[in-house]
Parts: structure tokens; C-alpha cells; sequence
């Protein structure tokens, strides 16, 4: 079992973000707006060039990375991405360290386990039908590396819309305690229904779409450690 990690600090807040076309009312720069992910996306305006689908990252300051993720996207099962990590005294036309083109769903499912007339047979991946029925991430781990600029491509040309969405960008490099946590994991619906009450004690009932929300436990995790 992986061991996992914890990141409490998310360096694209303080980077520069350029590079791409995106939407006036959407711009590259809501890519760092936390209280608004899902509301002020940033929206690249035409996904069918390359060179309009992709977005540079200058951090502050030199840091080490383990974690690029894009969140909230619309991005479309057909899409892949790549990802440039630009060292000390690179540039990302320069860079050493440019990955492989990539799924951005990637495989999920062995064909075995598919029904032969399955539409996902091939592939593994998860279905339209599947996908629109939670949030999704793109979650792009790698080695430890200290990183002064980012570059994100994404290949998307074949998107139904034309366009996609990003709601927000994290990048940080994650604390892993030393002993993992507790096998086994819980997972919980948090209701966000509002309720009130009139004066006459009628109660009035707002319905809305529950969080989930995932828990592990460090058992092993002393005070100082912590």
C-alpha cells in the first residue's frame, strides 16, 4: 500500500501563471481563486490548438514539487496531457525533464472484467455516464524535484464543446508520516441541505448536493511527529 501524504501549503497561490488562450470573463488567473473553483473556472477558449491549450507556471521561488493537480476540470475522456519541470537555470523551451504523453483518465479497469461489448473494452477507462456523475481531477504525481517553472499541456482537440474548463491548480510537495495509516478507509455523504423554520413553524427545506468526504486514521502518529 502506497503511503500516504499530506499537503498543507499550495505553491501555484504565489506563482505566475501565462501562456495559452482563455476566456476574458474566465481568465488563466482563476486558477488560484480557492473559494471559487467551481463557480469562476478558467476556461481556455479553444481546445482544438495545442498551443491555446497549454498554461506556464513561474513559482516564487525555486521549490521542490511531488504534486501537480488540476481540479474541477471538463476536460474530455479522449484528452491526454504532458507535463515540463524546468530545474534551476532551465527554461521550459530547455528543459530536461519532459514527460510522456498521458492519459488524463487513464485506465481503471482490466478488459477482463468488461463485458465484450463493453464501449470501454479497449481502453479501461471509466464511461461518459460514469464520469459526469462526480467532480473531476487530474492528479499528476511525480519524483521529488526542484522546480522553478511548470509547463501543462493538454491535448483536447477532439472535445465535444470545443472548449474546457480548469476550476483550480494545486502544486506542493506532500508530508508522508513515517509509519502509514490504518488500513481501511471510511467514507461519508456530509449533507449540505439548509433547513429553517417560519414563524407560523412551518419548516422550509433547501436540498443540495452532498459532500463526500474521505477519512483515514494515523494511529501510529505521535504528538511529535505530527
Amino acid at each position: 500500500m502506497a503511503k500516504g501524504k499530506l499537503y498543507d501549503t499550495n505553491l501555484a497561490l504565489t506563482a505566475t501563471l501565462s501562456g495559452g488562450t482563455w476566456s476574458a470573463a474566465l481568465p488563466l488567473s482563476n486558477l488560484k481563486k480557492e473559494e471559487r473553483y467551481i463557480a469562476a473556472p478558467a476556461r481556455c477558449e479553444d481546445a482544438t490548438d495545442l498551443a491555446k491549450s497549454r498554461f506556464d507556471v513561474t513559482l516564487e521561488n525555486p521549490r521542490v514539487v511531488d504534486l501537480v493537480a488540476l481540479l474541477f476540470h471538463t476536460i474530455s475522456l479522449s484528452a491526454n496531457y504532458r507535463i515540463t519541470l524546468a530545474g534551476l537555470g532551465e527554461t521550459l523551451d530547455e528543459a530536461a525533464n519532459v514527460s510522456e504523453w498521458s492519459s488524463v483518465y487513464g485506465r481503471l479497469y482490466d478488459s477482463a472484467s468488461l463485458p465484450w461489448e463493453a464501449a470501454n473494452w479497449w481502453t479501461g477507462q471509466v464511461t461518459q455516464e460514469e464520469v459526469d456523475l462526480v467532480p473531476r481531477h487530474l492528479w499528476i504525481s511525480i519524483e521529488e524535484t526542484l522546480v522553478s517553472a511548470i509547463r501543462i499541456e493538454i491535448d483536447d482537440q477532439t472535445h465535444p464543446d470545443g472548449e474546457f474548463d480548469i476550476g483550480g491548480l494545486l502544486i506542493g510537495a506532500g508530508f508522508a508520516a513515517e509509519i502509514n495509516y490504518e488500513r481501511g478507509r471510511d467514507l461519508t455523504l456530509i449533507s449540505r441541505d439548509l433547513h429553517d423554520e417560519t414563524p407560523s413553524g412551518r419548516v422550509i427545506t433547501e436540498p443540495r448536493t452532498g459532500r463526500r468526504q474521505l477519512a483515514v486514521n494515523y494511529a501510529m502518529l505521535d504528538t511529535v511527529e505530527a
